[in-house]
């Protein structure tokens, strides 16, 4: 189980994630590289469910999240 802090701490990591990707979708689609920018929009879908999931525990009233 994790604390919220320990949750906060891994949506800061998330957070960080999602930028490298959002960079790294930009990246490839100005290549022209259709199948980097479907695997980074599948990435960026992930983290953003798991970033939804975090925030939810910590605005509400649960104190740990199983991981």
């Amino acid at each position: 189980m994790l604390s919220k802090e320990e949750i906060k701490i891994r949506m800061r990591i998330v957070e960080a994630d999602l930028k490298t990707m959002t960079d790294y979708m930009m990246l490839q689609l100005g290549k022209g590289d259709m199948h980097g920018v479907m695997d980074a929009t599948a990435d960026i879908r992930e983290l953003t469910a798991e970033l939804k999931a975090y925030r939810s525990v910590v605005e509400g009233d649960s104190e740990d999240y199983r991981h």
